[in-house]
């Protein structure tokens, strides 16, 4: 399992490296922001100094991201979660942009297009009138 942390600093999530980018500005340029034990999170804001977690452990409704870098977290996700990522791929159809091709890989997404009517796939489908549903699926939806 992987143990990455990422921060929670003023309403955003950061990766590790653009979060120790922030404390060593804090520390640089407002030293009296920087909490006397930092590991003592219970004594500090989040909006004052950055608050590591550990993001396999953090489900959330969508993917994360770094609100510095943008790089993807990979987050666990709830079902709403699921279910937003499966609404974003839909809406997209099966040629995908960088990120999105992200998440679909990460969550396990994969491109289907089949006949309701015979539950063959589109190119296998002898139908006089295919009932073709296109969508994304993943086994890890629940």
């Amino acid at each position: 399992m992987r143990q990455d942390i990422a921060y929670a600093y003023q309403a955003d999530v950061w990766c590790e490296n653009c979060a120790q980018q922030i404390m060593a500005d804090i520390r640089a340029n407002h030293p009296d922001q920087v909490p006397e034990d930092d590991m003592d999170q219970a004594s500090y804001d989040s909006g004052e100094w950055p608050k590591g977690y550990m993001v396999d452990f953090e489900e959330c409704d969508c993917p994360q991201h770094c609100a510095g870098c943008q790089t993807f977290l990979r987050n666990p996700l709830t079902s709403e979660g699921y279910a937003y990522v499966k609404a974003q791929l839909d809406a997209t159809g099966p040629k995908l942009g960088d990120v999105a091709q992200e998440w679909a890989d990460y969550y396990s997404f994969q491109w289907h297009a089949e006949c309701q009517a015979c539950d063959y796939d589109e190119d296998e489908c002898e139908c006089t009138q295919p009932v073709i549903v296109r969508e994304w699926r993943s086994s890890e939806m629940f």
